[in-house]
């Protein structure tokens, strides 16, 4: 009898998040359906048209989060809210449906920078409009984020439990399970339970009973401070001096110092936004440090990112890869020249202006396709013309 409380509490929390997020359990469901009928080969034909309904459910299933995230803060219609769902999930289904038949590597870089700037999405959608504190918007991702290691545990374990199970009872009992089992039921576990599971610990960001209040893992604090910041450190150094002794030598940068000055630019941004709540701390001196200088320290590193890429594209002209490098390059800029003119400037700029130049970067004349593909032409005809001469 001990156990029945915790079954109607645990069906009770599945029933409300149900209700309160209707459309992206039945999103979930829907593509865990179209995952196991693309593993059952006679029936997924056109196998194509599973494929593309996979990878539109998966951003769907983001998408209509984000749109509830925001509909929910500000208390608006729920009518409108299906409304607007309905809609741009069908945007975005018809973007997935425009891909090839066989779908290229250009285009599956277009469905992953989509699915970035969707995930970003989430991240603000709920303070759009809302006045709100800066500790509440980090807390809310801390949240986020822990939650989702937490559903990958809890399904991780599922799965294994499960899967052992069946083969327990095919090796001990010589039974003859269907060989698709397995999948099947990795598939029910990730697309059905660690949605629900993820989405039943979401967060509220307009609840006046139980606000969100800023608690900061001591564990969290340790992480970045003997570990993540160091490895920055290192990486900051051996950058400076390779800078340093390009300028000496008059030398050319190598191509793929563009990445790690990306790589260390990223991480050391993901730093930044770890720290935030405690980085003003005085008795945190190496903190306080990093989060006073690392956005100057970050402008010599541009300066090398410019002129490796630029040179690049020079000589080359653009393709995606480049487009992205470039891209990105312009989107630091912007971060630090508004993190360091602002007085009081909003982390929250970080995951919308990210989100916003991924968007850009999929449509339109500005795009990387468009982009990419008149670069290419161009470098064509030039070299038609000259051999021709």
């Amino acid at each position: 009898m001990s156990q029945l409380p915790s079954l109607l509490k645990v069906l009770n929390a599945t029933k409300n998040t149900i209700f309160r997020f209707p459309l992206e359990t039945i999103t979930a469901i829907l593509g865990t359906i179209f995952a196991i009928v693309l593993v059952e080969k006679e029936y997924a034909e056109p196998k194509d048209f599973y494929i593309k309904a996979l990878m539109s459910a998966s951003l769907c299933l983001v998408l209509l989060l984000s749109i509830s995230l925001f509909f929910l803060a500000t208390k608006r219609s729920t009518i409108l809210r299906f409304l607007t769902s309905f809609l741009l999930g069908a945007l975005v289904v018809c973007f997935v449906f425009s891909f090839e038949k066989d779908i290229k590597d250009t285009e599956f870089l277009q469905f992953v920078v989509l699915n970035i700037a969707l995930h970003l999405l989430v991240s603000f959608a709920g303070f759009l409009t809302k006045a709100y504190h800066q500790d509440e918007f980090w807390e809310f991702n801390k949240q986020l984020f822990l939650r989702i290691l937490t559903a990958a545990l809890y399904s991780g374990v599922l799965y294994a439990g499960l899967a052992l199970a069946v083969l327990a009872i095919e090796q001990l009992f010589k039974v003859e399970i269907y060989n698709n089992i397995y999948a099947h039921t990795f598939f029910i576990i990730a697309g059905v339970f660690n949605t629900i599971f993820f989405l039943a610990g979401v967060p509220q960001t307009n609840n006046q009973e139980a606000p969100l209040v800023l608690n900061y893992p001591k564990g969290l604090k340790n992480f970045t401070q003997y570990v993540l910041l160091p490895l920055i450190s290192l990486y900051l150094v051996i950058l400076i001096c390779y800078e340093t002794k390009i300028l000496v030598t008059l030398s050319l940068p190598v191509g793929w110092v563009s990445n790690l000055v990306l790589v260390f630019a990223i991480f050391g941004i993901l730093s930044f936004l770890l720290v935030h709540p405690i980085a003003t701390e005085t008795r945190n001196l190496w903190m306080h440090t990093f989060n006073r200088w690392f956005y100057y320290l970050l402008i010599p590193l541009l300066g090398l990112l410019f002129w490796a890429i630029l040179y690049r594209i020079h000589l080359y002209g653009f393709t995606h890869e480049r487009y992205y490098v470039l891209l990105l390059a312009v989107w630091l800029t912007i971060v630090v020249a508004y993190f360091l003119t602002q007085q009081q400037p909003k982390i929250k700029f970080i995951p919308i202006s990210l989100c916003i130049i991924a968007l850009l970067s999929l449509v339109g004349p500005q795009s990387a396709n468009s982009i990419s593909k008149n670069s290419q032409l161009s470098r064509f005809e030039t070299y038609f013309k000259l051999a021709k001469k």
